[in-house]
């Protein structure tokens, strides 16, 4: 993409000064959470590079079909992530399966609808 929002390297800089001031308050408050603190600051950084790439690579593409199969990824890993808090095996292959099945039965109404006559607006067709 062309026009994107660049960050200067100071002003990054600056959105982590309240992160190292919760290292350096924990620190001396011993709390003993310093790797901890850490190891979740790099994580969050890396989560938020990887959705950056993510977010610009699904703006970027017209197909249709792309798009549909990011929004199933994305369906698949919240049913897991859930499941596996809240629920146990068995359970999660069978809301697994309930959920595949509504996304079928969407995506093929969907298809039926429209019947390949879906444009864009600038009058592409959706492939």
């Amino acid at each position: 993409m062309s026009d994107l929002l660049s960050i200067d390297l100071w002003r990054l800089g600056a959105s982590y000064l309240f992160l190292i001031f919760l290292l350096v308050m924990s620190l001396l408050l011993k709390l003993g959470r310093g790797k901890e603190f850490l190891s979740a600051t790099v994580r969050m950084t890396l989560q938020l590079v990887l959705v950056a790439y993510i977010l610009e690579l699904v703006f970027s593409q017209r197909h249709i079909l792309i798009t549909l199969a990011i929004l199933l990824i994305m369906q698949v890993f919240a049913l897991i992530t859930i499941i596996n808090t809240m629920l146990g095996a068995a359970m999660m292959v069978m809301l697994g399966s309930v959920a595949l099945a509504v996304y079928l039965i969407i995506n093929l109404g969907y298809r039926t609808f429209f019947n390949e006559k879906a444009q864009l607006i600038d009058n592409q067709k959706w492939v």
